[in-house]
């Protein structure tokens, strides 16, 4: 999972602003799921919650990036997983 810097850092170069309360409240989870918190509150219902708690298409944007960008991640460690297996 990337760190949240990352995230915040990718709000700012494409939505113009930080949106670091979606961030933390997307990988609360990773608290007691570890690893596997990406099945919880990563999803469109989540990015819907957040829109209308915010009322800032940004922060659903910012959400949907978030899951976009734990994807990114974790298929790149999985590639390279693989890679080094057959070595």
């Amino acid at each position: 999972m990337p760190k949240h810097s990352i995230h915040r850092l990718v709000d700012k170069a494409l939505l113009g602003k930080e949106y670091p309360q979606v961030h933390r409240y997307m990988d609360e989870p990773a608290k007691y799921l570890g690893a596997r918190h990406r099945i919880a509150r990563h999803n469109l219902a989540t990015a819907l919650l957040l829109f209308a708690r915010y009322k800032d298409p940004k922060a659903f944007m910012s959400s949907i990036l978030h899951t976009a960008l734990d994807q990114v991640d974790a298929n790149v460690r999985v590639r390279a997983r693989s890679r080094r297996s057959r070595r």
